[in-house]
């Protein structure tokens, strides 16, 4: 199966918020030669050392940068996933297939085109964005909900209790 790759332009926030998610999973993947943490001795050049993600200064956790050349297969994977998911929209702005092992699909298609990483770190980050995916879905349809007559009373009843 092919899929078309929109080159759609990146958003400042998506840019630096996979810069954040390859670091991430990068070091849960154990692939050190994907990420940089700020008191490594890695020459600082290599990696997507983004004035937005130091503003932020998350030293909780110890915050990673990733390779740029990574950050950069990361935004082609994203591409790739969202076209994946792109025909599966069921009259939601956002689509999500429904088929059973969506998560293996993906990894099989991105296996193709990415094949030098390794096939923890692809599901890693296509289990990620899955779930990333389902809950901004779970958020639409709870924001889109119609509230019934009864929950109406019942939630009036609750603010008259209190």
């Amino acid at each position: 199966m092919c899929f078309v790759i929109a080159d759609d332009p990146v958003s400042f926030s998506e840019e630096h918020g996979f810069a954040y998610l390859g670091g991430y999973v990068a070091k849960v993947c154990g692939q050190d030669h994907l990420f940089k943490t700020k008191s490594d001795g890695k020459d600082p050049s290599l990696f997507m050392m983004s004035a937005w993600m130091q503003d932020k200064d998350v030293t909780v956790g110890s915050l990673c940068y990733p390779r740029k050349d990574f950050h950069g297969d990361l935004l082609k994977m994203e591409a790739v996933f969202k076209a994946f998911h792109s025909s599966h929209k069921h009259g939601l702005p956002v689509g999500c297939s429904r088929e059973p092992e969506v998560v293996g699909q993906v990894v099989e298609l991105l296996k193709a085109d990415f094949s030098n990483y390794d096939d923890k770190l692809l599901f890693k980050l296509v289990h990620l964005r899955t779930m990333i995916r389902v809950r901004t879905l779970k958020r639409i349809l709870t924001d889109s909900r119609i509230e019934s007559v009864r929950s109406k009373r019942k939630t009036a009843e609750l603010q008259a209790a209190r």
